[in-house]
């Protein structure tokens, strides 16, 4: 069954939804012109009346262009079978806990990203925050049979569908723990969002030092075992030559990750750290402690994207081999 038969019933009704289009835009036109006559560009602009006006157009723009979505991501190959969604530009399946539309653009805002993202074959990828396991099973594609990709992904609600998509791929190269990675070896409380707990994190994973995140509104935590990256290393036996990615993403415990692999970051001559760098609760955010720690043990910024949100997306370059020094 391909995905867009589970579409909005909507979909179908191509006149009505012409005529809601049109008679929208319509009214949204007419009042824009209205009040800018009337009132003047600056004062229509402050107008709460014609705010909500304008939120109305974005609302019936976004279901719009949501319908649209279903029917071109379907002619374009995106099937739904069996409740796992196949991504054709990457060549993989993905149990899901939200619907095409949402994981679709999940993809898109990482696109610059994972076009980047291009370990060889024998390497190994350290994936921290794997949740559905995107990164995972990219990089296991990647590395090949004589690779390795340790995914890390602390969520236990997540963790059962990081194994099912690992096992829907087939894939004998990915070794997944349902660990927190952090600065130390430690517990940590993961608070845990109500039945939209999947959904609230779609990027990654919180592991939080929870003093500086607002657990407002968050009904209940777990503990989970925390782990470095370098003990976890140890433990597997890993060569740390063959590591050339870490992908990180852990809604906010960036730098708690990076400080748990010192040896790791000290040994290597050629690794790259791909960092989704998160604004805090407050708004504060950990981007020039992580950009001035990797730079002081030899990484360079090879790529930023940031968001309107204060969001960045950075993957940093490891240049020469630095004895690394905590700044903290």
């Amino acid at each position: 069954m391909r995905w867009m038969d589970e579409a909005p019933k909507e979909i179908g009704n191509e006149a009505l939804n012409g005529f809601v289009v049109l008679s929208y835009r319509s009214f949204y036109t007419i009042s824009d012109l209205l009040t800018t006559l009337i009132y003047g560009n600056e004062r229509k602009n402050k107008s709460r009346i014609f705010k909500k006006i304008r939120k109305g157009n974005e609302l019936i723009s976004s279901f719009f262009v949501k319908i649209y979505f279903y029917k071109m991501m379907g002619r374009l190959g995106f099937k739904k079978t069996m409740g796992a969604i196949y991504i054709p530009k990457y060549d993989y399946k993905v149990l899901c806990p939200y619907n095409v539309v949402e994981y679709v653009s999940l993809i898109s805002r990482e696109e610059n990203m994972l076009s980047r993202f291009n370990p060889q074959p024998g390497e190994t990828v350290i994936d921290v925050g794997a949740h559905l396991g995107r990164y995972s099973i990219i990089g296991s594609k990647r590395v090949g049979k004589d690779g390795k990709v340790i995914s890390i992904e602390a969520n236990p609600d997540v963790y059962p569908i990081l194994i099912k998509n690992i096992s829907l791929n087939n894939l004998n190269n990915v070794f997944a723990f349902n660990n927190a990675a952090f600065s130390k070896q430690t517990k940590i409380k993961f608070y845990k969002g109500g039945s939209d707990n999947i959904r609230n994190n779609q990027f990654g994973t919180v592991i939080t030092n929870i003093d500086n995140f607002n657990t407002k509104g968050l009904d209940a935590y777990v503990e989970v075992d925390a782990i470095t990256i370098d003990s976890l290393l140890l433990k597997q036996g890993l060569d740390i030559n063959k590591i050339s990615w870490i992908k990180i993403d852990v809604e906010g415990a960036e730098f708690e990750v990076i400080e748990g692999c010192k040896n790791l970051l000290s040994t290597s001559n050629d690794l790259a750290i791909l960092v989704e760098i998160h604004n805090l609760s407050d708004g504060t955010t950990f981007y020039e402690k992580i950009k001035k720690y990797l730079e002081n043990n030899g990484f360079l910024v090879d790529f930023e994207e940031r968001r309107q949100s204060g969001e960045s997306h950075v993957l940093f370059k490891k240049f020469g081999n630095k004895t690394v020094q905590s700044d903290r």
